[in-house]
Formats: structure tokens, C-alpha cells, sequence
């Protein structure tokens, strides 16, 4: 029960402090549009998206890092040891990586202008802007080391709450810094600012709680580094690939249509995005208990888990579907204004993306705890190379949607179907065990229900002038209906044993 809490309010929170983040960073969006031009916001996704790139020369140590930290829990002098042999292993080696991350942001940093065909109003202060954020990011890769440590040991809340502080001040501080006229370095000013707090943050919540952790040379293990890289080069192709599959899209737009495309396309796909990255937390919270389950009580449970995760996963992103195709472009219209709205096709195809991924995320993430990352990895990388090639042909001729179908395209031929085969394998599950009940039937009732809500929500709407209020009002009735069917229908059986007594008589268990 100590794991089930601990995810439970790891994703709690987690979800809390992404919808904070979330609605905060709608509010301030409209601000930083007006100081920036749409040239100007398409190239700001674009430069801390090489951000993203640059972060992933750890090849793949950190995910290690978190899965051997993960059977390292304890207070026993064992476990503290070898707590400070993983700790200074990564620590030293991360040093290492930063240098090369430094190397390789400053070499490419001169190709951008060419890249995005630039003019020399956006050139020279995007290369300036690329060089200065590769030194930083090269200069925080040895803090690294330290994220993974709370979030292994399943204090999911405390490692929540400090990415939720540093993720407010980063959606805070560049508005600050636009306002006072530092145009696109406001948001390099907020990243030196955000390093410099990580640094104190985490020097102090290590004394707190690690008190007993050293880094020195003499725990350094060569050994314990092959093995993690072992493990991790594989999470490390997986990770480029995901990379490719999830974000070359901005770049491709960028390239074959314009920068201000890049903007229409991130705000059309804000939303959708959102809603990904919040299904992806229920999995996530649950990972190092996972890793707990299946090297210690072994298959039935890691078996029954799997299959609860993958139904509230299905269930929580058909749901989201249907809400955000109901009501993204009123939103956008209110938010940013009508014109940002890249249309229903684009917006159709993302939706599609997001849940594909949502689902296939939960048995990656349990193949990844049970150590199973070699296969899934090496698929990935043919769905990027298939990817990449489906979106430069498809691309060049429609656009945005021949961009998008290219990566649908690429998902279904490949990891899409290798996942769960890979899954139903190792944990023993039969084909209809796998798609009847956690996929097929909340994916075809939540879908017969938001046909009606669809049809009907826009014959309501006829002749309706739809502000923030009549906005709100409908999506929070939405959610609502949502939300009461997928409770009764599906999930609130499945969850009886982690509810108290005295409170299922009101959620009708």
C-alpha cells in the first residue's frame, strides 16, 4: 500500500501542478504574443526544442539511473552505499557528457539561419541565443545526476512540487523580461536564472534528506557504468527516436512552410499536447514501483497493474479526445485568436497522435521497468527512419497534414503493433485479454458518446455568442457527463480495494 500511495499522490500531484502550469502558461502566452511576432514565437519553440536535442547526450544514463536507483531504496548501509556508488558513478560521467554537449551545441549553433532560411533580422540573434543556451545546458548536465534520486525513491510529491516552483518561474520570468524590451533573451535570462535556483535547491533538499551521500572518486565503478549504459543506450535510442517521432515536426514545418506556421501549428497543438503529457504522469508516477513489483513479487501482479493502468489510460485520453475536438477552436479563438486555429484536419490528425501514444505509452513503460528495452528501442528507431522519410515526401507536398500522416503512418506499421505484442509475451496476456476489456470497450462507448456530445453540443451552440463564461460552462458540463460515465461504467470496480470504507457509498462502489 505504501507504493500505491505514493504513486497515487505522485500522480496527484503531478496532475495538479501540470493544470496549474497549464492554465498559467495559457494566460500568459497572449502576453508574450504581444511582444513577439509570430517569426519571432515560431523560432523561440524552435531553439529550446535544440534544447531537447542537446539533453539527450546523457545516452540514455539517466533512465538508467532512475531504474537502479529504484532497487536501491532503503536505509540499511547497503543500500546507502550503493546509493553513493550509482550517485558518483553518474555524477563524474555527466561532467563528461556536459563538456560534449557544449562542443556540439556550438558547432551547429552557425547552421540555424540556413536551415530555417532566415532573414538577417532573426539570424544573428538566433545563433547568439543557440551558442549561450548550449553553454548552460552543458553547464547544469552534472545536475542530472540528482533528479532522478526522489523521483526513484517514490517521493513523487516533494520531487513534483520543485519542478512545479522552477516550471512557474519558467512561464513567469519571460513575460518579466519581454515587458522590460530583452526580446528573445528573455528567455535565455530565465534559463541562467532557473540554473542557479536548481543549483541551491537542490544542494539543500540533498542535505535534508541524503545527508549521508558523498561524491567522491573512490565510489566511482566502472563496472556499475557499463552495466547502466548497458541498459540505458537502448533507452537512449528509443529517446532519439521520440525526439524525431514527437518534435521534428516543428522543425519540418519550419523548414517547409514558415516559422509563423510553427507558431499556428504549437497552439493548435498546445492543448493536445497537454492532455498527452498528463495521461503519460499515470504511467510514469506508477514506474518505480513497477520496477519494485516485477523483480520482487514477479508476474501476476506486474500483470494486474499493467492492465488497470492501460484501462484509465484508455478511458482518460478518449475522453480528452473528444472534449478537445469539441472545443479547441473555441478556445483558440478566445485565447489567442481565431486566426492561430491551423484547422480541424490538423487538429484531427494530432488527436490521433495523442492517443496512439498515450496507449502504446503504458506497456512501453512496463516493459521499461521490467527491463525489457532492447526490442521497443530498436523498433523505434525504424519508426523514426520511417518517419522521417514519410515526412520530408509527404511534407513537401501538403504541408502540414502530409507531415503529420507521415508520423501516423510510421507509428502504426511499426511500434504500434511490436509494443503490445512485446507486452502480451512477457506478461503472458492473451490477445482478447490485451484489446477487449482495457482498450475496445471504453474506446468504442466513450466514442459513441462523444458523437452524441459533439452533434449535440454544436446544435445547442447555434446562435450562441461563446465567451470565456458560456466557454467554461460547457466544458466544464462535458466533463462532467465524462466523467460520471467512465467512473460508473469502467473504472470505479476496478479501484474498490484503494478506496476507504466510509467513502464508497458516494462514489456509488
Amino acid at each position: 500500500m505504501s507504493r500505491v500511495k505514493s504513486a497515487f499522490w505522485g500522480s496527484v500531484s503531478s496532475q495538479l501542478f501540470m493544470v496549474v502550469s497549464m492554465l498559467l502558461g495559457m494566460v500568459t502566452t497572449p502576453f508574450i504574443l504581444r511582444f513577439l511576432d509570430k517569426e519571432e514565437y515560431g523560432l523561440s519553440t524552435i531553439l529550446f526544442q535544440i534544447v531537447g536535442y542537446l539533453s539527450m547526450f546523457d545516452f540514455g544514463l539517466g533512465s538508467a539511473i532512475a531504474r537502479y536507483l529504484a532497487t536501491s531504496r532503503g536505509e540499511d548501509e547497503a543500500s546507502r552505499t550503493a546509493v553513493n556508488r550509482i550517485i558518483s558513478t553518474s555524477f563524474f560521467t555527466y561532467s563528461a557528457l556536459g563538456i560534449l554537449v557544449i562542443i556540439i551545441g556550438v558547432a551547429a549553433a552557425p547552421f540555424l539561419p540556413n536551415f530555417f532560411d532566415m532573414d538577417a533580422r532573426l539570424s544573428d540573434v538566433a545563433v547568439s541565443i543557440a551558442l549561450t543556451l548550449s553553454v548552460f545546458m552543458g553547464l547544469q548536465f552534472p545536475l542530472k545526476v540528482f533528479s532522478s534520486i526522489f523521483y526513484a525513491h517514490q517521493r513523487q510529491l516533494l520531487s513534483n512540487t520543485n519542478g512545479f516552483v522552477i516550471g512557474l518561474l519558467n512561464l513567469v520570468l519571460p513575460v518579466v523580461f519581454l515587458y522590460f524590451g530583452h526580446g528573445l533573451w528573455s528567455f535565455v535570462y530565465t534559463n541562467i536564472i532557473i540554473v542557479l535556483i536548481s543549483i541551491i535547491t537542490t544542494a539543500y533538499l540533498l542535505q535534508r534528506y541524503y545527508g549521508y551521500l558523498k561524491i567522491s572518486r573512490k565510489y566511482f565503478d566502472r563496472k556499475l557504468l557499463g552495466e547502466m549504459f548497458s541498459f540505458g543506450f537502448f533507452l537512449f535510442l528509443n529517446a532519439v527516436a521520440v525526439q524525431i517521432i514527437f518534435f521534428t515536426d516543428r522543425f519540418f514545418i519550419g523548414s517547409f512552410v514558415s516559422l509563423s506556421a510553427v507558431t499556428i501549428y504549437y497552439l493548435t497543438a498546445k492543448v493536445p499536447e497537454i492532455c498527452m503529457n498528463l495521461v503519460f504522469k499515470i504511467t510514469d508516477n506508477a514506474y518505480p514501483a513497477m520496477v519494485e513489483i516485477v523483480s520482487k513479487e514477479g508476474g501476476d501482479k506486474f500483470k494486474k497493474v499493467h492492465q488497470k493502468l492501460l484501462l484509465i489510460t484508455v478511458c482518460c485520453i478518449c475522453t480528452a479526445f473528444w472534449l478537445v475536438l469539441i472545443l479547441d477552436y473555441w478556445f483558440i479563438k478566445l485565447w489567442v485568436g481565431e486566426s492561430n486555429f491551423a484547422g480541424y484536419s490538423v487538429l484531427a490528425l494530432t488527436l490521433i497522435l495523442m492517443t496512439t501514444h498515450s496507449i502504446q505509452h503504458v506497456s512501453a513503460i512496463c516493459l521499461n521497468g521490467a527491463g525489457l528495452v532492447k526490442g521497443f528501442s530498436i523498433v523505434s528507431m525504424f519508426d523514426a527512419a520511417i518517419n522521417l522519410t514519410l515526412t520530408i515526401l509527404l511534407g513537401r507536398k501538403y504541408g502540414i497534414e502530409g507531415i503529420l500522416l507521415g508520423t501516423i503512418i510510421a507509428t502504426c506499421v511499426t511500434s504500434m503493433w511490436y509494443i503490445p505484442y512485446t507486452a502480451m509475451k512477457f506478461m503472458k496476456i492473451s490477445l482478447v485479454e490485451y484489446l477487449l476489456k482495457p482498450i475496445l470497450m471504453p474506446f468504442i462507448l466513450i466514442s459513441l458518446l462523444g458523437v452524441c456530445a459533439y452533434y449535440l453540443t454544436n446544435m445547442l451552440v447555434q446562435g450562441v455568442d461563446i465567451n470565456w463564461f458560456t466557454f467554461s460552462l460547457i466544458g466544464f458540463c462535458l466533463t462532467v457527463v465524462f466523467g460520471i460515465f467512465i467512473w460508473l461504467v469502467f473504472l470505479r470496480y476496478e479501484f474498490l480495494d484503494y478506496i476507504p470504507v466510509k467513502f464508497r457509498r458516494f462514489l456509488f462502489v
